[in-house]
């Protein structure tokens, strides 16, 4: 019977899925103890059940099912459908993109199998990659650098910053057709420089899509639901003129956040349109963006205690530590006169400005068919994308007497700038300092003396795990852009059982840097973040403001980060061929190869600090706010390149036209991206910057039916040349120079397994399942011990190999939808599982489940309404983390002492009403 046919060898695959997951979940719990440390055999083992469980049912599987080919466009050197392409791939559609209710372009991944997306931060500055790609991916300021997120086919943005990435320029909106990710060796030979997966965002056009849609969004964010949301989109497209085809459409959005600040923490749109012309053997598609968005993120919580993660002191898990609005304007680096010793520029801060990230983006795509199998296809994008700081970093929880705040370590003459730096360095000073708050009441009270700061009394609030508690607050404002344009050229020939494709990307991209500070201060240690005004008594009796009136010291200077200003060029060419066969009715094969050169020049200027006897910008030397200047060093040029050959190919065995599977190697590397060379300023000729090498091997079975469709991929990657670029290691010689350490380089191996699948269990009711298991080891860690000036004595001091830092062995999405002929229902129970904290595995991010509900009322066929309720337990998981009680606290290599640190959860429970009005 059909319904056994079809039963069968789901039920195989399913018992397969489940014995693996009950095994793993015995071993958590220590009833089990798995010895799963050689990673290819266990690869292997895995590969060969799921190739023979094809053989047992392929003789079962010959009716062949009708259904809808879904044609990918990523991932693939031409269009292809996606059953049986060898492409570790997942299509989201419209529906799931509208049922979903996603704050960002991340949160659309969540549900990809494989794939790590956090996402607590909002709508910028998040962190993706997949299958263990995940060196370094504790922060959020090079979220994406494994992989690659595109628009339409084309990387949003190629070259990338620390802080400067793709989801500042990207948006989901009503233009959004569906989304197509790609994880796995093919993306190591079909992106640039991306070996980690692919995301592409593709668009809606005039042709594929007429109509239009107005839609509303209605909502709160935050547990207490206290936090409004708002949101309008639009879309129109249609027929201009025979074979001319429009689209349009955009949006605008504003929202507190999930945590009030006290100001709007996302406001802002985009507008985007296309047109398209079709002609008897192909087409060209012009399209435009222009963006003008604002974003924040909520800062990292003081808690206490690694299970439970509870706020102390007066803060609950609504509370924000982020900087209370204070605008103000300071002096800054000028990004155009690079004559040392000149401070000619001014900037201005205000955090309800947030991340002010601007694009305008214009591209051209051409398609044409040539007869007898020849086809082109041309990509082609340039943009200018900009981003302008006005945000909190480094924000610290620690005590009033914590030296760091007065001077000299880590921050030259402290961060309130009290001292006096010269040639000689910091100096000490003696006086008493007073902390008050906008009434003029004095709160705290600290005496300097020899070095020494002692809390003579204080009346803060504070906390019974951090007494006399205040809260570092830095006014972040720096200034980022790029210019860059984008070609990729391709030419197929089709012949009957095979194609070939070869092509061209090019890139060249000019990007900016300047870092800025409107300064740093303290605010009390509660949710009103007040900012405290200081002043110091001099032994002699003088009284000086350390602050400004707007609460902040040292405005424009060195605080909390070296400033400096950068300039950088990236020009990266590379050329790909790709070859697919089909051998047989049962057997095909593909492969392909990419070369590629990437050269990087630019040049760093860093600056020095230093007091100005003289009074600063004000001329008066009892306002110590303004007193501290810097000056551009002279420019410290640079110019590396790099030079890689990445390979692929692809095994695919059809046991019947519903039951496949393949085998994938993949070889390349990746290298380092712009900010390797702009973030170690004048020491950036020091690096060896030796790109990392990434190994990935695949095996996809899928098998379909009817009403089911289930793929199981197990994988392996291994990730190596770890530490091979980034700020170098200098130690001090004999004669007070300074030399370079060699790079020690380590290792990441994962073995896993992936499981994408959907099964309509009646004609109303369709379970959805993405589900991950697998192992991350990293080996070969260590770190340098300089011991006493000079190499002789230069130690090398070893780990032993531990579980990779923040990857999960476990995570999956399970979604239930229920469609009635007017209304329906949906659901989504996710996991996350346990996450080493750091590289030392001294602790754990503990597991958390999260429940998604939602529902749908089509009023007609024009109107429906839709219903979102995101984190409906309010579960509060954490994804980020820091230490607290010191400026250590983005060392994330120890565990927080007495269970004190400050941790980012995921986002909070959040309620959406959505209507949607729709026309021909």
């Amino acid at each position: 019977m059909i319904i056994s046919r079809h039963i069968q060898p789901l039920t195989l695959i399913i018992k397969t899925l489940i014995v693996l997951v009950i095994a793993h979940l015995l071993r958590w719990r220590g009833y089990m103890n798995i010895n799963i440390s050689n990673k290819k055999l266990n690869f292997l083992t895995l590969s060969i059940c799921l190739a023979l469980s094809g053989a047992e049912v392929a003789a079962q599987e010959r009716d062949k099912v009708e259904e809808v080919e879904q044609i990918i466009v990523t991932g693939v050197f031409k269009s292809s459908a996606e059953d049986g392409s060898a492409v570790a791939i997942t299509s989201i559609d419209e529906d799931q993109l509208l049922k979903s209710a996603a704050v960002s372009t991340a949160d659309l991944l969540k549900d990809v199998p494989g794939v790590f997306v956090n996402s607590a931060l909002g709508e910028i500055r998040n962190i993706v990659y997949s299958r263990g790609i995940s060196a370094n991916s504790l922060d959020g300021n090079n979220g994406y650098f494994y992989v690659s997120m595109q628009e339409d086919g084309l990387p949003v943005q190629n070259a990338l910053l620390t802080n400067f990435g793709p989801d500042y320029f990207s948006r989901v909106d009503l233009m959004t057709k569906r989304v197509e990710a790609v994880r796995g060796g093919a993306s190591a030979i079909t992106g640039a420089n991306a070996p980690g997966g692919i995301f592409n965002y593709l668009s809606k056009t005039g042709l594929t899509d007429p109509g239009t849609i107005f839609r509303t969004r209605l909502g709160s964010e935050g547990g207490e639901f206290g936090n409004p949301y708002y949101r309008v989109d639009f879309y129109n497209g249609g027929e201009l003129a025979d074979d001319l085809y429009y689209a349009v459409g955009g949006f605008y959005r504003d929202s507190t956040g999930p945590r009030d600040p006290g100001y709007s923490m996302n406001h802002g749109g985009q507008l985007r349109a296309n047109i398209v012309y079709e002609y008897n053997n192909g087409q060209i598609l012009f399209s435009y963006k222009k963006l003008d968005d604002h974003n924040l993120w909520d800062e990292f919580l003081p808690v206490s205690g690694l299970d439970s993660a509870k706020p102390i002191g007066d803060f609950d898990y609504n509370s924000s530590v982020n900087p209370p609005r204070v605008p103000h304007a300071f002096p800054a680096l000028s990004t155009s006169n690079y004559v040392p010793g000149t401070l000619n520029d001014s900037d201005y801060w205000d955090p309800a400005e947030g991340i002010n990230s601007t694009s305008d983006t214009f591209s051209v795509n051409w398609d044409h068919e040539f007869r007898n199998g020849w086809s082109v296809s041309n990509k082609f994008k340039h943009s200018k994308n900009q981003s302008d700081w006005n945000s909190g970093a480094a924000i610290f929880a620690m005590s009033l007497d914590v030296p760091g705040i007065y001077g000299p370590a880590p921050f030259g003459n402290g961060i309130l700038a009290v001292g006096v730096t010269d040639e000689a360095g910091f100096q000490p000073y003696d006086g008493v300092l007073s902390f008050s708050d906008s009434s003029g009441n004095v709160l705290a009270q600290v005496e300097a003396k020899n070095g020494q700061y002692t809390v003579l009394s204080s009346s803060l609030p504070d906390a019974p795990e951090l007494p006399n508690a205040i809260l570092v607050q830095t006014a972040f404002a720096p200034n980022t852009g790029a210019n860059e344009s984008i070609n990729q050229f391709t030419i197929t020939k089709e012949f009957e059982d095979m194609s070939f494709s070869f092509g061209v990307f090019y890139s060249m991209s000019d990007l900016h840097w300047r870092s800025a500070e409107g300064g740093t201060g303290l605010s009390t240690f509660s949710p009103e973040r007040e900012m405290l005004n200081i002043t110091i008594e001099r032994l002699d009796g003088t009284v000086q403001e350390v602050t400004s009136p707007d609460g902040f010291a040292g405005a424009g200077r060195i605080g909390a980060f070296q400033n400096f200003a950068s300039n950088a060029e990236q020009e990266q060419l590379s050329f790909f061929f790709g070859h697919s066969w089909e051998i047989s009715d049962n057997w095909s094969v593909n492969w392909g190869i990419r070369s590629e050169k990437i050269e990087v020049e630019g040049e760093n200027q860093v600056a020095s600090q230093y007091t100005d006897e003289s009074g600063g910008l004000d001329g008066n030397p009892n306002t110590l706010y303004d007193n501290t200047i810097q000056s551009l060093g002279y420019p410290v040029k640079f110019k590396r390149d790099f030079d890689y050959t990445a390979f692929s190919a692809a095994v695919t065995y059809s046991w019947s036209e519903n039951q496949s599977t393949y085998f994938r190697y993949a070889n390349s590397k990746k290298a380092p991206s712009v900010a390797a060379f702009v973030d170690p300023g004048a020491g950036v000729n020091d690096g060896q910057y030796i790109p990392q090498g990434v190994k990935q091997y695949e095996v996809g079975h899928t098998i379909r039916g009817e009403d089911y469709s289930l793929t199981a991929t197990p994988f392996m990657t291994e990730l190596t040349d770890i530490g091979g670029f980034g700020s170098p290691v200098q130690f001090t010689e004999v004669d007070g120079t300074t030399y370079v350490a060699p790079s020690l380089l380590s290792t990441i191996e994962t073995v896993g397994i992936e499981f994408d699948g959907h099964y309509n269990v009646t004609s109303a009711l369709d379970l959805r399942l993405s589900a991950t298991i697998q192992e991350s080891t990293s080996k070969n860690n260590a770190v340098w011990r300089a011991n006493d000036p000079g190499r002789a004595d230069d130690t090398i001091l070893t780990f032993p190999d531990a579980d990779a830092a923040n990857t999960p062995k476990t995570q999956g999405a399970l979604t239930a939808t229920y469609n009635a002929e007017s209304w329906s229902v949906y659901g989504t129970l996710r996991h996350m599982g346990d996450r080493p904290a750091n590289a030392n595995n001294s602790f754990d991010l503990k597991s958390y489940e999260t429940i998604d509900l939602g529902a749908s009322y089509y009023v007609n066929e024009n109107l429906s309404v839709n219903v979102n309720i995101n984190n409906l337990l309010n579960e509060r998981g954490v994804l980020s983390w820091q230490g607290a009680g010191d400026f250590n606290g983005l060392d994330r290599s120890f565990s927080p002492v007495d269970g004190l640190w400050s941790v980012v959860h995921q986002q909070p429970r959040s309620i959406f009403l959505t209507i949607t009005y729709a026309m021909d």
